[in-house]
C-alpha cells in the first residue's frame, strides 16, 4: 500500500470499534457490498469528517463526492454551520 503523503492512509490503522461507537459512521454499498465509508465527529461548532475511504475498485466512480455531499446535507439538519477535513 502507498503512503503518497508520508503515512499509512488512517483507514489501515484506525480503531474501527471505537469509531464507530463514538462517531457517526455512514456507509456506501454496491451490489450489497460496502465500497466506501465516511467517519464524521460532530461538535456544536461543525462537523469533522475524520475518515473517508473509497475501495480502490471504487474509485472515480463520484462515491466520495456522494458521500461529502451526504455531509454537507447532514451538518445542514444538525445545525453546524461548518464541515472540516
Amino acid at each position: 500500500m502507498g503512503t503518497a503523503v508520508g503515512r499509512k492512509p488512517k483507514s489501515t490503522v484506525a480503531d474501527h470499534g471505537k469509531a464507530v461507537s463514538e462517531h457517526m459512521v455512514n456507509v456506501f454499498k454496491t451490489d450489497n457490498r460496502v465500497v466506501a465509508i465516511v467517519e464524521v465527529n460532530a461538535n456544536s461548532l461543525f462537523l469533522l469528517i475524520e475518515n473517508l475511504a473509497v475501495s480502490p475498485a471504487e474509485q472515480g466512480k463520484g462515491i466520495g463526492a456522494v458521500l461529502l455531499i451526504h455531509v454537507l446535507e447532514l451538518a445542514r439538519s444538525m445545525g453546524p454551520s461548518k464541515v472540516r477535513l
